[in-house]
Parts: C-alpha cells; sequence; structure tokens
C-alpha cells in the first residue's frame, strides 16, 4: 500500500540503513533479507528506495522537531530520516 502511495506522488521512500557488523545477533540476517526483498519488489514497481544512516536520528528528532510540532519522538525521528533522504544535512 505504500508503495503505491509513493509511486503515485512521485517521491521516494527513505529506510534505515541497518546493516550491521558480523559480531551483532544473528535475528538481523531474517531482518536484512526481508528488507531487501521488500527494496527489490519496490525497485520493480518503479519507485525509488533510499537507505539512510540512522544514527542520532532520535536525539536530533527530540530537540529539534518533536515540541516544535507536537509530534511524538518517534515520528520525530523518522522526519529526521525523510530529511536525510532529501539530501538536509542535521547538526
Amino acid at each position: 500500500m505504500v508503495t503505491e502511495i509513493v509511486k503515485e506522488l512521485k517521491m521516494l521512500l527513505a529506510v534505515e540503513d541497518l546493516r550491521f557488523k558480523k559480531d551483532r545477533m544473528a535475528s538481523n540476517f531474517a531482518y536484512s533479507k526481508v528488507i531487501e526483498a521488500e527494496m527489490r519488489s519496490d525497485y520493480k514497481k518503479g519507485v525509488e528506495v533510499k537507505e539512510v544512516w540512522p544514527a542520532h536520528t532520535s536525539t536530533i528528532g527530540y530537540y529539534k522537531y518533536k515540541e516544535c510540532y507536537g509530534i511524538t519522538i518517534h515520528e520525530a525521528a523518522a522526519m529526521v530520516i525523510a530529511r536525510r533522504a532529501m539530501g538536509y544535512r542535521e547538526k
């Protein structure tokens, strides 16, 4: 459903780049396979998917957007991820 909305609006889909080092939990393997399959499916449908490094998104969102827009910390972090996908840099 999200893919169809993104395609109709001619926008890109931003996802967190959650590739961890080999010493992390083995459960990340299953998660990464699901994400890869979704990205492959979106590519076939003509939707651009951009991976964004998720470091400090919650902290930046908390201090810059949470109070200003009256949103939850998770929505604020998602806003930071979306802005990074669009090429904005935040400190």
